[in-house]
């Protein structure tokens, strides 16, 4: 059972704006307490903080963690009798423990996550859960039990697949990623998104990532498919939409990109890993 008394939040900060650190607000109300791991003047990347704010969380006495991003945020829902289906409670943090303690099979979950939608629209959903392969971690609610049981988040990844690598332990573990499908994240990539359209009908949403994002997506996406092979046609799949985005639709630093994904290829067959060095 998850509660405002053994529920700990973490949250990782790289030069916040004064709005992003507001966003702690929005859940603070809901944990025992919050660690933020500030990430701004000793960068040692995404995984390293987590490990950290987590194993804090950890030795404070939390039996779940919220993992949150700087930009990532809830909103504030104190109408006990909203409607469950009700746009605003979609975003409720209170709405989302609450399904995801009526969950039947807690003992064998990994962590729980909402939907984790850039666009911030609602899915079709057969059902009030589903089972995934894979998450972005923020807005998770993680047991600790499970995370004892793993090797912590991948700080060799350094940023990038840090997320999907976790989740691919849980599935080793015998454990299970469970998506409440009521809970809508209100989260911003931090990223350029925009449309461009082909024959002036078909229009095609793209985001725009930094030229040096596309180096760790490429290398970890490859390391993640040799580390898992049994998961190798999802990251595969997932790799050549990435690659494809930026062949035929980016528009923006389009010869950087390529240039970061041909750096990640090769540190791969390399076998690098950590933060990226011009080689």
């Amino acid at each position: 059972m998850i509660t405002k008394d053994n529920l700990w939040a973490v949250v990782v900060w790289y030069h916040p704006t004064e709005e992003q650190k507001a966003n702690i607000e929005t859940y603070r109300p809901y944990v025992h307490d919050v660690v933020v791991v500030d990430n701004t003047e000793n960068n040692v990347g995404i995984a390293a903080a987590l490990n950290r704010g987590v194993q804090a969380c950890i030795a404070g006495g939390a039996e779940w963690i919220l993992t949150m991003d700087q930009d990532s945020h809830f909103n504030d829902d104190e109408n006990d009798n909203a409607n469950e289906n009700d746009n605003a409670n979609a975003y409720s943090l209170k709405q989302y423990i609450a399904s995801a303690n009526g969950f039947d099979d807690m003992a064998h979950v990994g962590l729980f996550s909402p939907i984790q939608n850039y666009n911030h629209k609602m899915p079709r959903t057969s059902g009030p859960y589903d089972d995934m392969v894979a998450v972005m971690t923020s807005g998770n609610i993680i047991s600790a039990e499970a995370y004892r049981c793993s090797a912590g988040f991948r700080e060799e990844f350094f940023i990038d697949l840090v997320d999907n690598e976790y989740c691919l332990q849980m599935h080793r573990l015998g454990l299970r990623v469970i998506r409440v499908n009521s809970t809508l994240l209100v989260h911003s990539l931090g990223d350029e998104l925009y449309h461009v359209r082909l024959f002036g009908i078909w229009k095609k949403e793209v985001i725009s990532h930094k030229p040096f994002r596309y180096y760790y997506m490429v290398r970890n996406n490859l390391l993640t498919q040799r580390m898992y092979p049994e998961h190798k046609r999802f990251h595969s799949k997932r790799l050549g939409r990435i690659v494809k985005r930026v062949i035929l639709y980016d528009r923006v630093n389009k010869l950087a990109k390529l240039r970061m994904i041909w750096r990640g290829y090769r540190d791969f067959l390399a076998h690098r890993t950590g933060p990226y060095q011009n080689h």
